[in-house]
């Protein structure tokens, strides 16, 4: 589950346009490892079912990715929550199932706006590990600047810093320096690590 962070303050028809379009392209993207697809519940939250952690935390870090590099305005809150579901699993909409996962899920989400903190994995099993790495990438946007996303983009999807220097019309060692003042290497091993 997901919700956009201070939502009141954006845009409501923008808003769902941006969501919509992350959670087809989400749905797209991991079409294999979703059971019930990612679904606006509310103006601004969404939900749905997932095979494994793993494609759980791969769609968190690709939203992230999306939402950076399509230059939308919000952050979002995620819980990422293993729980038991006990009606059927409705494949074609996240809508109409019940269960203490999903309960749990939509409490813990509701805790996170009571803090900073954007992301939450738990439910049945260990995810210490997980909480600790996804706090760490956290920190590390967070000290992105807005005017250098457009830049973060292009090193992110390139992931080579001559190819950004081009496509920018910058100087290589000055595109060089940027690339290390904005940790990418370091973004990159978090990402990583949470998928391991």
């Amino acid at each position: 589950m997901a919700d956009v962070k201070a939502s009141s303050k954006e845009p409501a028809e923008a808003l769902a346009a941006q969501l919509r379009m992350l959670t087809e392209s989400i749905n797209s993207t991991f079409a294999q490892n979703i059971l019930s697809p990612l679904t606006i519940t509310l103006g601004d939250e969404f939900q749905g079912v997932v095979t494994t952690k793993k494609a759980g935390l791969g769609m968190l870090l690709f939203a992230e990715e999306w939402i950076l590099t399509n230059g939308y305005p919000f952050r979002l809150r995620y819980v990422l929550w293993h729980g038991p579901i006990d009606t059927a699993i409705n494949s074609q909409i996240a809508h109409g199932m019940l269960g203490d996962g999903l309960t749990q899920a939509r409490a813990h989400l509701a805790g996170l706006k009571r803090t900073d903190r954007l992301f939450l994995v738990g439910g049945q099993g260990d995810f210490e590990r997980e909480n600790k790495l996804l706090f760490l990438l956290q920190q590390h946007m967070a000290k992105w600047n807005p005017k250098h996303h457009a830049l973060l983009t292009d090193f992110i999807t390139l992931d080579n810093y001559r190819l950004v220097a081009q496509k920018n019309n910058k100087d290589i060692a000055q595109t060089w320096r940027r690339r290390k003042g904005l940790r990418i290497d370091e973004y990159r091993t978090i990402k990583e690590l949470i998928l391991m």
